[in-house]
């Protein structure tokens, strides 16, 4: 069955995936303490799953078996894999907050290599906005911006910027593919997993989680490290994912603000300019409803 998607749910649901994105800072460091391809893995495995259960009701309630690309599959799991290794390797070698710095020009990249290589067509408008939204980040990281002259950081620093190109290059990949959602990235994320799984073994030394780091691992994958991946295909496809781009800018902030409201941050002025002017970015794009669609953005298969 081939249904319409709301262009104005599909933004909702994108700024809902930001939103979980947020959380990815204190759910990160409840498992911090397992192996990081272990989590990966573990996260991956039960996307894998949602996938899976969604495909089998809709089958079950007479919708015809999707069909998938292998090639795309493999390309999207490697991408997806590849960013989340990056990510989580550098903040081995380089300060937490740069690093989060440096992957948060993730958003800017979506527009650029968007512009570049996949007919995204935002204009200086789009890179504006992308530019406002950044300096929001500078602003919330202030004076930690000096680390940067750290030369001991520099191979962390790398593997941040290379992380956030990843990430950019897969949301502009997945924004141009066909057929459908539920499925492919069902497909990536087993891909995703199995890749995953496989360095787990062969670079760790193997765990098992507490009840507590279990709990913090099914939050991880109903959210922003699963679950979200669902969500963010169908606002890259159907919304208008410019917006969204520099809308991504927002999901440091909402860390720092679960981090002020656990107790572990203070409000400040910085906090307070840092969401204006990530606002207003997003803002400076709402007024391009063309942006950052396909061809084919009016179409998705349930």
């Amino acid at each position: 069955m081939i249904k319409k998607i709301n262009p104005k749910l599909a933004n909702a649901l994108g700024i809902v995936t930001i939103i979980s994105w947020g959380s990815l800072g204190l759910l990160g460091s409840e498992a911090a303490s397992l192996p990081p391809l272990f989590v990966l893995a573990f996260c991956f495995w039960g996307a894998t799953l949602i996938g899976l259960v969604i495909v089998l009701i809709r089958v079950k309630s007479g919708a015809p078996l999707p069909s998938v690309s292998l090639n795309n599959a493999v390309l999207g799991g490697t991408f997806l894999f590849g960013y989340h290794y990056l990510y989580f390797s550098a903040f081995h070698f380089a300060p937490a907050i740069e690093v989060s710095l440096l992957n948060y020009l993730w958003p800017a990249f979506v527009i650029i290599i968007g512009n570049l290589f996949f007919s995204l067509k935002s204009g200086i408008r789009g890179v504006i906005a992308a530019l406002i939204g950044f300096s929001g980040i500078v602003v919330l990281f202030g004076s930690n911006v000096a680390a940067f002259s750290q030369p001991d950081y520099l191979f962390g620093f790398a593997l941040a910027l290379a992380g956030a190109i990843v990430w950019a290059t897969y949301s502009n990949l997945r924004r141009n593919s066909s057929g459908d959602v539920v499925f492919m990235v069902t497909a990536i994320c087993a891909i995703a997993a199995s890749l995953a799984t496989g360095f787990s073994w062969m670079l760790e030394d193997q765990s098992y989680p507490t009840n507590t780091q279990l709990v913090t691992l099914i939050l991880l994958t109903i959210g922003p490290a699963g679950g979200a991946f669902f969500l963010w295909d169908v606002a890259l496809k159907h919304g208008n994912a410019a917006m969204l781009a520099v809308f991504g800018y927002a999901a440091p902030l909402i860390s720092t603000g679960l981090l002020i409201a656990s107790g572990l941050a203070d409000l400040s002025l910085r906090i307070v300019l840092a969401t204006l002017l990530i606002a207003a970015g997003g803002l400076f794009t709402i007024k391009l409803p063309r942006l950052f669609k396909s061809k084919k953005a009016t179409k998705v298969t349930n």
